[in-house]
């Protein structure tokens, strides 16, 4: 499918974001109030951040901390969003809190930019921003894509598809337009590549290394290997089982294992997982390690 574009008026585009509704979970403020040490000693060079709604304490920061709340921060997205020539038609929303609320997620789907790796295999733009009070994020926009055979969320791992801005009042809207622009562009070619990669056999003892490199796990014998691994040898077993392994079915292994969870652990929050998942594949993925060796 061709990527296509959507030159309505502004204030149209606007309007259609708008209409997504509130922000749900991360509809909420968050104050500065004073702290005080034992015996009421005050703290005077810091700040608890306090939700006002459940007056939980989600941080600690410095008296010239400047606070901006999840939905003001998500506006300014969808403003730039309004002001980029993507395709808004059919887009969809969805928003999540972790951490008691000092992270918010909120993730846009763009069905009508599109690319396909292979007949009846389309993926479809996704952007994620993200905001935080507890110091583990700027704000970021991220740009991925979301493979609609499988829902699993795929890593760009272009480092120019994430844009990251200090957290305060304005965004740098002319940096932050032009990452939109570089969009499609980005998704292109990241479509390129996973059409190489579907070409690119791998071993399974290469598949393997990397499976203990992104969980971090130790192993134990040569027979058993840790479940976190064996999650990942099962899921690459599914992928693998119409088709050879490659590069590609690592991938889809990894992006798999970012986007759905599999984790025996009780999961709070399955965007925290999956960011934190993700930013590991950006890390220790590399296509040309995972080559057989002649």
């Amino acid at each position: 499918m061709n990527i296509s574009y959507l030159n309505s008026p502004y204030n149209d585009r606007l309007k259609t974001l708008q209409e997504l509704g509130d922000y749900g979970r991360a509809e909420f403020t968050v104050k500065k109030m004073n702290l005080t040490a034992g015996h009421d000693i005050p703290v005077y060079n810091k700040k608890a951040l306090v939700r006002t709604d459940t007056l939980q304490v989600l941080d600690v920061k410095g008296n010239n901390y400047n606070e901006v709340q999840h939905p003001d921060m998500f506006r300014r997205a969808e403003d730039i969003i309004a002001k980029s020539d993507l395709d808004l038609t059919g887009m969809t929303r969805k928003i999540d809190v972790s951490h008691d609320g000092a992270r918010a997620y909120a993730r846009y789907i763009f069905p009508a930019i599109s690319q396909e790796v292979a007949p009846e295999d389309q993926s479809q733009l996704e952007l994620t921003c993200i905001n935080s009070f507890d110091g583990s994020f700027p704000f970021m926009m991220s740009f991925g894509a979301v493979r609609i055979l499988c829902n699993n969320g795929q890593v760009f791992l272009n480092s120019l598809a994430t844009y990251r801005s200090k957290h305060t009042n304005s965004l740098n809207v002319k940096t932050a337009g032009n990452y939109l622009i570089n969009a499609i562009n980005l998704f292109q070619k990241e479509n390129e590549k996973w059409k190489q990669w579907r070409e690119m056999p791998v071993t399974g003892e290469k598949a393997l290394e990397l499976f203990y490199q992104v969980t971090g796990a130790k192993m134990k014998n040569e027979y058993q290997h840790p479940k976190s691994v064996e999650t990942l040898l099962k899921l690459h077993n599914r992928y693998t089982k119409n088709s050879s392994a490659s590069v590609w079915t690592v991938y889809n292994a990894l992006t798999d294992w970012s986007s759905h969870g599999h984790t025996s652990r009780e999961v709070k929050s399955l965007d925290a997982l999956r960011t934190k998942r993700e930013s590991v594949i950006r890390a220790k993925f590399v296509p040309e390690n995972l080559l057989k060796v002649a």
